[in-house]
C-alpha cells in the first residue's frame, strides 16, 4: 500500500489563439488547449479514503497517467475507467480524467469529474486549478474567479494558478488583473511552457500596449517555430503591427 501519493498529473492551460477582433482589438481567445506539469515533489493530502484503494486500482492509475502523458486520451481514459470501476471512490483518478477531458475541450465533463473527486476528497490538491481550467474553457470566468479565490498552499502560489488568473482577469476585461498575472506567470512559468507568452500578449493587447504584445508575440513565433496553430499567431501578429501604426498615425495627426 502506498504511504504517500505525488501526482504527475498534467492539466490543460489554454492557449491564446487569434480570432476576430473585439471594438477594433486584436484579441486574443482561450479556446485551444495545450498542457503543463504540476511542480515536482508536491503531493496531494492523503486521506482515508485514498488509503483504501487497492493496488490493482493504482496499476490502472499509472497506466493511464502514462497514456496522457504522451496524449493518448482514449487509452487513458479506459484506465481510469478500470481504476474507477475497481475502487468508485479513487479521487485521483477522476481528476486525471477531467485533465484528459480538458484535452478533449469537454469542459462540463471535466468540471463533473472534478465534483467527483472533491467529494471524495474536499481539499484534494491541484483540484482547484483544474476545475478553474475548465470554467476558463467554458467561459464561465465568475465561476474561475471564485473557485481561484479559495485555492490555498502550494496550489495557491503556484505559477499555473497565476496561469489561470491571468486568464479569468482577461475574460473578466480586468486590465490591471492580467496585466499583473500574466507578468507572474511569465516570471514564474518553465521556460519550456512557451503558451504563456500568448497568454501575456493578450493582456498586452487589453491594455492597448501594441508594442510589448507585438514583442511577445514574435518572441513565441521566433522560439516555437512550426506548429499548429502558428498560423493563427502570425494573424493576430500583423493585426497588432496594424492597430500599432493606426495608434501611432492618430498620435501624430492629435498634435
Amino acid at each position: 500500500m502506498r504511504g504517500s501519493i505525488r501526482f504527475k498529473m498534467v492539466l490543460l492551460a489554454g492557449a491564446f489563439v487569434a480570432v476576430a477582433g473585439v471594438a477594433g482589438d486584436a484579441v486574443l481567445a482561450q479556446e485551444t488547449p495545450d498542457h503543463f506539469h504540476f511542480p515536482s515533489g508536491v503531493g496531494a493530502t492523503v486521506s482515508v479514503a485514498t488509503l483504501r484503494v487497492p493496488e490493482k486500482a493504482w496499476k490502472h492509475f499509472d497506466k493511464a497517467q502514462d497514456a496522457l502523458d504522451h496524449n493518448r486520451l482514449a487509452e487513458s481514459d479506459r484506465e481510469t475507467a478500470k481504476a474507477i470501476a475497481i475502487a468508485p471512490d479513487f479521487a485521483a483518478a477522476y481528476l486525471l480524467r477531467a485533465d484528459s477531458e480538458l484535452r478533449a475541450n469537454s469542459y462540463a465533463a471535466a468540471v463533473a469529474d472534478v465534483k467527483e473527486a472533491r467529494r471524495v476528497e474536499p481539499d484534494l490538491m491541484w483540484s482547484g486549478i483544474v476545475l478553474a481550467g475548465a470554467y476558463n474553457g467554458m467561459r464561465q470566468y465568475e465561476d474561475a474567479r471564485l473557485v481561484l479565490s479559495r485555492l490555498h498552499g502550494p496550489e495557491a502560489q503556484s505559477w499555473q494558478a497565476a496561469y489561470e488568473r491571468a486568464r479569468t482577469a482577461t475574460g473578466l476585461n480586468d486590465v490591471d488583473g492580467a496585466l499583473h498575472w500574466s507578468a507572474v506567470a511569465v516570471d514564474s512559468a518553465p521556460e519550456k511552457f512557451l503558451d504563456v507568452l500568448l497568454l501575456r500578449s493578450n493582456a498586452l493587447v487589453k491594455a492597448k500596449r501594441w508594442t510589448d504584445a507585438q514583442t511577445e508575440l514574435e518572441l513565441y513565433l521566433q522560439l516555437k517555430g512550426t506548429v499548429e496553430r502558428r498560423a493563427d499567431v502570425v494573424a493576430t501578429l500583423e493585426r497588432v503591427k496594424g492597430l500599432a501604426r493606426e495608434d501611432e498615425l492618430q498620435k501624430v495627426a492629435s498634435r
